[in-house]
């Protein structure tokens, strides 16, 4: 005969049941996934902001950057090639800026800043350096309005709204910052001077 099983009393089935529940893993698979995803994530910026110059200094980076600041002025803007680093010298070559007819406002074959670094225009960039610029030509053009062809190209014409009058002044002027000044040392080379029409 087969034997019969005993009776639990009740200390006995709750010792049971404890026995049987599995007590929780701590969450150290969570936490892992979430350093390792981090660590992606850190080391994917690092290598973005590394590559930040020759992804600029690329035809897609540089086309993209001066289709930008073509958007905010109304004269165009053209680059034929620069080259940026974060520990180098900066070269830009073939800059042209038109006014808003197509007609040339500057002209420059090269500029560079052979002592600048990217890291160090942006922390002083009021120490410029050494600046050398090369086939510089500036057609400078002043209409009967005042304007000059400068300003046509790189401001926005704004449209003339109707001002309230300014109340009358009842308090002195705050006197202005001074602005920190740049320093430099330019050197150029055939330069035309501007030609005024």
């Amino acid at each position: 005969l087969p034997p019969t099983p005993q009776p639990l009393y009740p200390i006995d089935a709750m010792n049971q049941q404890a026995e049987t529940v599995e007590t929780p893993r701590p969450r150290r698979k969570w936490r892992r996934r979430f350093a390792l995803v981090a660590l992606v994530l850190m080391l994917g910026l690092g290598g973005l902001v590394a590559a930040l110059p020759a992804l600029l200094s690329s035809n897609t980076g540089r086309q993209w950057v001066v289709g930008q600041v073509n958007g905010y002025i109304p004269g165009r803007l053209s680059v034929e090639t620069w080259r940026l680093g974060w520990r180098g010298g900066q070269r830009v070559e073939g800059v042209k800026l038109l006014d808003p007819a197509g007609e040339p406002v500057v002209t420059v074959g090269a500029l560079a800043l052979p002592d600048q670094s990217l890291w160090s225009l942006m922390w002083s960039y009021q120490k410029l350096g050494a600046i050398d610029g090369r086939d510089i030509d500036v057609h400078y053009v002043q209409y009967e309005d005042g304007t000059t062809n400068f300003t046509r190209s790189l401001q926005k014409q704004r449209e003339a709204a109707p001002r309230p009058p300014a109340p009358p002044k009842t308090r002195t002027p705050e006197p202005r910052a001074t602005p920190t000044p740049f320093s430099t040392d330019l050197r150029l080379e055939n330069v035309r001077p501007p030609v005024a029409a």
